[in-house]
């Protein structure tokens, strides 16, 4: 059950940085996290946080937790881009390690869960973000063509 990367690029949440950036600033992207935990509570995924609040930030990225079907996901909303991807977000699936240990005993169980959830996350950020494009992306290809590991932006 490997994580996995939404790329989308959106006009609907602007990247609007603090003034005086940095680490010790939130990075843009709350009221986004936001629709998105309340997007997931709408389609009856269970959400552990009530909302995003302002200190659910880390390093330029807000997170969350959310359960479905039994499977425990750490959602992360990330601004990503220069100048050739002025509208880019990240939003990250990772598994938790309940789910990874669910992985050893039910395998099958697994990707099928992921691929479910992988669908109603993409449904999700396609109805509150209206992106001009969304693909899903493998760690590695995130690490490659996002993070500046091995190269520019591949959009």
């Amino acid at each position: 059950m490997d994580n996995v990367t939404l790329l989308i690029d959106t006009r609907r949440f602007p990247k609007v940085w603090h003034p005086e950036g940095g680490d010790s600033n939130p990075p843009p992207g709350r009221e986004f996290a936001q629709a998105l935990l309340e997007g997931f509570r709408s389609r009856s995924v269970l959400t552990i946080e009530e909302s995003v609040e302002e200190d659910m930030w880390e390093h330029g990225y807000w997170c969350f937790r959310v359960v479905h079907e039994g499977w425990r996901y750490w959602i992360r909303l990330e601004p990503v881009g220069d100048e050739l991807m002025l509208h880019g977000w990240c939003v990250h699936v990772e598994s938790t390690a309940r789910s990874l240990v669910q992985l050893v005993f039910r395998p099958r169980a697994a990707g099928t869960a992921l691929a479910a959830f992988r669908e109603l996350t993409e449904q999700l950020v396609r109805t509150v973000a209206d992106p001009f494009s969304a693909r899903w992306v493998s760690d590695e290809e995130y690490l490659r063509e996002v993070a500046g590991f091995g190269g520019r932006h591949q959009w």
